[in-house]
């Protein structure tokens, strides 16, 4: 749905174009639900770590949903991803396998760990009511 597929492959050789933009040389962290690093169409997805123990396992699936769409590997199963298999990888998870929301302090402490772990770009699929001035001032920070 997002036509992903033309920016790496216009020309429909289901190869990643020459000179097309990916996310090498970017590391992406995924502040959600944990990452299931057994899922197929992750494989060979360069993973550089996560945050807490238990990052690498996604009860809930919403994670390992996201970082498929992000970075799904071009095979013969499943789905493609963004930029697939080409960025790095670094995983937060700061939902259980029930996906309860959480504090805003726990957010921003994610999104620093994100910043410490050498992250270019920060996923966060959220939903529910208005950001907090905690959760502003927070982001404003590590924006600057």
């Amino acid at each position: 749905m997002v036509q992903a597929r033309d920016v790496w492959d216009a020309n429909r050789d289901g190869q990643i174009d020459a000179g097309a933009p990916t996310g090498s040389n970017r590391k992406l962290c995924i502040i959600d639900s944990g990452l299931y690093t057994g899922h197929e169409d992750l494989s060979g997805v360069n993973v550089t770590g996560g945050y807490p123990s238990g990052w690498n396992q996604d009860g809930l699936g919403h994670g390992t949903h996201v970082a498929g769409t992000i970075a799904a590997v071009n095979n013969a199963l499943g789905v493609v991803g963004v930029t697939p298999g080409t960025v790095n990888l670094y995983i937060v998870r700061v939902f259980g396998d029930t996906g309860d929301w959480i504090y805003a302090s726990t957010l921003i402490d994610a999104a620093n760990r994100c910043a410490s772990a050498g992250a270019n770009i920060i996923s966060m699929s959220l939903g529910g009511a208005k950001s907090s001035s905690t959760e502003r001032r927070g982001f404003d920070t590590l924006y600057s």
